[in-house]
């Protein structure tokens, strides 16, 4: 009887041991991007309402029409989808991003707008309508999008490389850099941060850094276009032909499509060195 009560007494101090660290780790976590993240999620609209079966499905057909760049027939999908759950924010941003690459720009925010009546607490939605105002130069706006997207979530990592890009534009680089290196920080996987750190280095004049940087971005994406046109154009400017040949045989490989715009803009920039 002795014996069983300690070899159950050193059960329970084993799984005690076992489940502190896992609670500790856990409650530790609150800075972490990912926990937030999975805390956003549990939180967003998307758990507050009922789905309807069918309006997934017809939003799920949407998404994949709009990774094909098939915009026309998402926006059907779309709709569907709404008529069948008016309360599903997702859906609304997605024919957003649908009208925006339409070019659609004040319809999309139209949409923005109506995700974030329905979530006011998902950053998505805010970045989202950020990157329609910047594509119709409304940049101040767009920043204003920017910086609630990541009061929502402090660890949004999109806001604040689009905070980066909003401020090349404006011309402060310095502070451009800043919101670069943020998203570097949070996720050093994305290229995207390093892509726009990039341009302000570029834009400066720090020519060398910005080839360290446009290789960060294109080491995390081999098929990232604009880093790689960028590159080129940069090592251009440097009179290294040879190196720039390259990247723009990886850019006519990537899509054929533009090999005669892209021969023009290299030998337009050969010719200025």
């Amino acid at each position: 009887m002795i014996k069983k009560m300690k070899i159950f007494n050193l059960k329970k101090i084993v799984i005690i041991l076992y489940i502190i660290p896992i609670f500790s780790f856990i409650f530790s976590c609150n800075s972490s991007p990912k926990i937030a993240f999975y805390k956003r999620v549990i939180q967003n609209s998307e758990t507050k309402i009922d789905f309807n079966k069918d309006s997934i499905n017809f939003y799920r057909e949407g998404l994949k029409l709009l990774k094909e760049e098939n915009y026309e027939e998402a926006l059907y999908y779309f709709d569907e989808a709404i008529k069948l759950n008016d309360k599903f924010a997702r859906v609304y941003n997605s024919k957003g991003n649908a009208l925006s690459n339409l070019k659609k720009y004040d319809e999309a925010i139209s949409f923005y707008d109506e995700a974030i009546n329905i979530d006011k607490d998902n950053p998505l939605f805010y970045n989202s309508k950020g990157e329609a105002l910047i594509k119709q130069n409304n940049i101040k706006e767009a920043i204003e999008c920017f910086n609630m997207a990541v009061k929502k979530d402090r660890f949004f990592v999109n806001s604040y490389y689009n905070l980066a890009n909003a401020f090349i534009i404006l011309g402060d680089f310095n502070k451009a850099i800043d919101y670069a290196n943020k998203s570097i920080s949070l996720s050093k996987k994305e290229p995207d941060g390093y892509f726009y750190k990039a341009r302000a280095l570029d834009t400066m004049g720090n020519k060398e850094q910005a080839l360290k940087e446009y290789d960060n971005a294109i080491n995390y994406n081999k098929r990232y276009i604009n880093a790689l046109y960028y590159k080129m154009i940069l090592l251009l400017e440097l009179s290294r032909r040879d190196e720039a040949t390259i990247y723009l045989n990886k850019l006519i490989e990537i899509d054929s499509k533009k090999e005669e715009y892209y021969n023009k803009i290299f030998n337009l920039s050969s010719d200025t060195e």
